[in-house]
């Protein structure tokens, strides 16, 4: 065989050895890359809903053992009022009923609501009731979605609700 062909046919099977090392190279470079990818994912934290963090319990880089809450996310689009109808009104008070709520921060500003949720059973005025007259009374808690307070209500404020009974405005109080 001549050497020219000789050195030709090895310099072919070194050019597929070295092909073939460059896949194998390749390959592996991909599964680092899917890891790499598959750890940063992990490292990815998303929330269920858009919203706004009221507050975070763990600073950037802090160590935090699993199932630690990193933030509290509220959704400022649907700011409700929890608020407890006397026993003796709640037979007036039906589940969609039109309603309205006054934020103590603008108390002559009606914000429009319904009735969201009424408790199946009364219970006693709750301890942060602060009418002395109205803890020792039976009441039903009832939620009343705000309609229009988007930005305006934020979780925690003290407000009042009127929740709208007939077409005279006849109104159930719920604080």
């Amino acid at each position: 065989m001549n050497p020219h062909t000789r050195a030709g046919r090895q310099q072919i099977i070194q050019a597929r050895s070295d092909i073939v090392a460059a896949q194998a190279e390749t390959e592996t470079a991909r599964a680092k890359l899917r890891e790499a990818q598959a750890n940063r994912n992990d490292q990815e934290i998303l929330a269920p809903f858009d919203g706004t963090v009221a507050t975070h319990t763990a600073e950037p880089g802090e160590v935090i053992s699993a199932g630690t809450p990193l933030v509290t996310l509220i959704n400022l689009g649907t700011v409700y009022l929890r608020g407890f109808v006397p026993e003796g009104e709640i037979g007036r008070v039906r589940l969609g009923q039109q309603a309205r709520v006054f934020l103590d921060s603008a108390p002559d500003t009606p914000i429009d609501a319904i009735v969201l949720r009424i408790d199946p059973e009364a219970s006693f005025t709750p301890e942060n009731t602060y009418f002395r007259d109205d803890r020792v009374k039976q009441v039903v808690g009832i939620k009343l979605q705000l309609k229009g307070a988007v930005g305006f209500a934020k979780p925690g404020m003290p407000a009042d609700g009127e929740v709208i009974t007939d077409g005279n405005q006849s109104t159930a109080q719920a604080r």
